[in-house]
């Protein structure tokens, strides 16, 4: 390996070697580490140990000598344009130092917090806690949209059983239903039931060609709905609805609640472990504050 190492740096030198030429003819070269320079803009030399690591896994030296012009067309380029921006970008504007001792602290602290976070706080939810923030919440949870819970049932055209759907998803005779939902789930091209859960409105009706223009009007007003495409007629039956603006149930926010619950516990003991370190280095008077 050191030996195919040798070999690369030697043809490398090879291709590099007008270049390095033309550096001997301007002046003396600056040697860094015992390494001649295999390019320069203005101040700014380019050295074999940059190039070190590009190689890896190359075999063929032809490779090698376009990854190597590659390389220093890349760095020339940059050279150039950072000398340009020098020259160019206000002098209060190249104060970089500061920021990105900044960013690194930012980084380190976020990392340190999250750390923290993984490994002390607890991430359980119970029932009652979401109860309890819901409750004194509450009014924090109003919908930004109508909600439903809807069964929705797409079949062909040509569906025989299509007069039999629709009639049955217009009564109210609860033995009606049952037979609505297994006539829907033998038959229904899709089927998709909401009985249970409460549902985003305007996301099924995603589903359907067409929409009302209205939400919270027509679920005032309609119990079912019906559209249709070149295929299929979309059916939907609405069994409950919310309209915008009322309060949010809990189980259709139980997540975003357990999610809420769980950042103000993180808040909460990061908040501790700064007092902590506060009243520590306090106490062991590594923090002066000077007028």
């Amino acid at each position: 390996m050191k030996k195919y190492c040798k070999i690369l740096n030697y043809k490398l030198y090879l291709i590099l070697l007008p270049a390095i030429l033309a550096m001997g003819a301007c002046g003396r070269i600056p040697l860094r580490n015992g390494e001649e320079p295999i390019a320069r803009v203005y101040d700014k030399y380019l050295y074999p140990g940059d190039m070190s690591g590009i190689f890896s896994g190359v075999k063929d030296p032809a490779d090698s000598a376009r990854m190597a012009r590659s390389f220093i067309d890349q760095w020339v380029k940059r050279q150039l344009l950072v000398r340009m921006a020098e020259y160019n970008v206000p002098a209060n504007e190249q104060e970089f130092e500061a920021r990105i001792a900044e960013y690194r602290a930012s980084l380190l602290v976020y990392e340190y917090e999250k750390q923290l976070v993984r490994e002390k706080v607890d991430t359980t939810v119970t029932n009652r806690q979401l109860e309890d923030y819901y409750e004194k919440n509450s009014d924090a949870f109003t919908l930004e949209a109508p909600i439903v819970k809807a069964l929705y049932i797409r079949m062909e055209k040509s569906n025989t059983n299509l007069p039999e759907v629709r009639r049955l998803m217009r009564s109210t005779r609860d033995q009606d239903f049952e037979n609505l939902i297994n006539l829907g789930q033998a038959q229904a091209d899709k089927f998709d039931f909401f009985n249970d859960e409460w549902v985003s409105f305007p996301l099924i009706l995603e589903k359907l060609p067409g929409q009302p223009e209205d939400f919270d009007e027509f679920l005032k007003r309609n119990k079912t709905w019906e559209s249709e495409d070149n295929d299929y007629v979309h059916l939907l039956m609405i069994r409950d609805y919310l309209v915008s603006g009322e309060q949010a149930p809990l189980s259709y926010i139980e997540d975003k609640i357990k999610g809420l619950v769980l950042s103000k516990r993180k808040l909460d003991y990061i908040k501790q472990i700064e007092q902590e370190l506060i009243q520590d280095a306090m106490s062991s008077q590594q923090i002066e504050i000077y007028n």
